[in-house]
């Protein structure tokens, strides 16, 4: 399995046995790019996969995203699992969505 994550328009691809804090550092490179361009989105999505791939044909059945808005400095986690995954019912057909059990007054 190798690590598919992208925070711009290209998916990058590593194998997770070469250290996550690589991953890390380049996604906060794209937002960062991203911030300097004028977008107010920070957003990163991670997938496990089988083989890198190219374009928006996406071959995994999983994504997590991750969502901060630095100005109000909240953000969410939400993770799915794609249409046809190979397992059904019960958690495999849920998002999952982070939950603050006190949220604010307005929309972060």
């Amino acid at each position: 399995m190798i690590l598919g994550f992208r925070a711009d328009e290209d998916w990058r691809f590593t194998d997770p046995k070469n250290g996550i804090a690589d991953v890390v550092e380049r996604i906060f490179e794209a937002l960062t790019a991203r911030e300097e361009a004028g977008s107010r989105s920070q957003i990163a999505e991670l997938t496990f996969a089988r083989w890198p791939w190219e374009g928006e044909t996406v071959d995994t059945d999983n994504h997590l995203f991750v969502s901060v808005n630095k100005e109000t400095g909240f953000g969410a986690l939400t993770w799915y699992v794609m249409q046809g995954w190979p397992k059904e019912g019960d958690i495999y057909e849920q998002i999952w969505v982070t939950d603050n059990p006190q949220p604010p007054n307005f929309d972060p």
